[in-house]
């Protein structure tokens, strides 16, 4: 009751932590969630919620691995924290994710010597992630696309674990599930705002596990191509302002749900996939099936990433970091240049903003939209290179 108001918020979640230490067992675990999470009359204030999700962290840690071996983190703790972000998530999608992330990260450094933690810990929070991704979940739009936010935060801890790990062969079969099931996702979404989330999840893919995504790399560069080129880009406000026409009849705005078009977010990450899509993963395949994806495709990304497309081109402007996205992924696609991958980014020992251990909100905002999308661009400004794209045509 005293974590409904925030005068007794920081009182009533003491005495939460002191019930917890003296708890022993799983069967006390699933005790403490019923009664700190309460099916029938969730806690509305949002600083409750979060207070919520950071118990139950310091509740699995508290327990350990026995979570594990009773299923209780299957069963019990991952659909709780997961049910958050069905009620108004966008408020508590980054505590949800550094919440996961700490459950991840204590359970997999306590795991049983003849047991596996990707398995056992890792397959169970994407599963319970992707879960409300399909069509027939009965989660709504923006309840999906905190699912997927919190996907693309915690993938890269989950790719530097199969990474670090010697049995990491049978994640590398579930990760190329998780693909299929991405993608899958990824076509069944209308507009390019909903799938940026998700193209952002399968550059990941593509940087730290290439091979779970190649049987993708054609309809992904088809995807990423037509979203340059066909998706319109924002016009300027001055080119707005001279094209109004007056009428009597007030015109409604297209929806944001429905409409397709190209942000500078979306052509961030469709230059992004474009290049990783050339650099990891056509170096995966070798130098002749490599050889014929990028030949296949060579003449549509160069014409997308070209100055003339001017729908591309607009949104350069005052915007070093695509610029540098746009040049990476134009070099990538040069003749001789396959598989010339910097395959030392992101997953490959940098550790993610929201992995450091402080406190309060500060912790959160590191495991934000922003942070996921800035630890794929922040080797781009880190050795920038010059634009050798051409310039464009004159048309006289």
């Amino acid at each position: 009751d005293k974590l409904w108001s925030k005068d007794t918020l920081d009182q009533g979640a003491e005495q939460v932590r002191r019930i917890l230490r003296d708890l022993e067992g799983p069967a006390d675990l699933a005790w403490f969630l019923r009664s700190l999470v309460p099916e029938r009359s969730p806690l509305l204030p949002v600083r409750a919620r979060r207070e919520q999700l950071l118990l139950i962290a310091e509740a699995v840690r508290h327990f350990g691995a026995s979570v594990i071996s009773a299923g209780v983190l299957r069963d019990r703790v991952l659909p709780a924290v997961v049910a958050f972000l069905a009620l108004n998530g966008a408020d508590v999608q980054e505590t949800v994710a550094r919440s996961l992330s700490e459950i991840m990260e204590h359970l997999c450094s306590e795991h049983r010597a003849d047991g596996d933690p990707l398995q056992e810990v890792c397959a169970p929070v994407l599963d319970a992630l992707m879960q409300p991704l399909s069509a027939c979940s009965g989660w709504d739009v923006a309840a999906r696309q905190q699912c997927i936010a919190v996907l693309s935060s915690l993938m890269p801890l989950v790719l530097r674990r199969a990474e670090a790990e010697s049995r990491g062969a049978a994640m590398r079969e579930y990760l190329t599930g998780a693909g299929d099931e991405l993608m899958a996702t990824l076509l069944s979404m209308p507009s390019g705002a909903q799938q940026q989330g998700v193209l952002q999840c399968i550059v990941h893919l593509a940087v730290g596990a290439p091979d779970c995504i190649l049987s993708h790399a054609d309809a992904l560069a088809e995807l990423c191509v037509s979203h340059l080129v066909d998706s319109p880009s924002q016009p300027a406000s001055y080119a707005q302002l001279a094209g109004e026409v007056d009428s009597a009849i007030p015109q409604r705005p297209p929806s944001p749900k429905r409409c397709r078009e190209l942000t500078r977010d979306l052509a961030l990450i469709c230059c992004l996939c474009l290049r990783h899509l050339a650099e990891d993963v056509a170096g995966e395949w070798g130098e002749q099936p490599g050889g014929a994806f990028l030949a296949r495709h060579r003449r549509d990304v160069k014409s997308a990433l070209g100055r003339d497309n001017l729908n591309l081109q607009r949104l350069v402007r005052s915007n070093e970091l695509l610029r540098q996205a746009i040049a990476r992924a134009w070099q990538a696609w040069e003749p001789g240049q396959q598989g010339r991958a910097s395959r030392g980014g992101a997953h490959h020992g940098e550790e993610t903003a929201g992995a450091e251990a402080s406190p309060g909100r500060q912790c959160d905002r590191g495991f934000s939209k922003t942070a996921s999308l800035k630890e794929l661009t922040t080797p781009l400004l880190r050795d920038p290179i010059p634009d050798r794209r051409p310039q464009r045509r004159c048309s006289s």
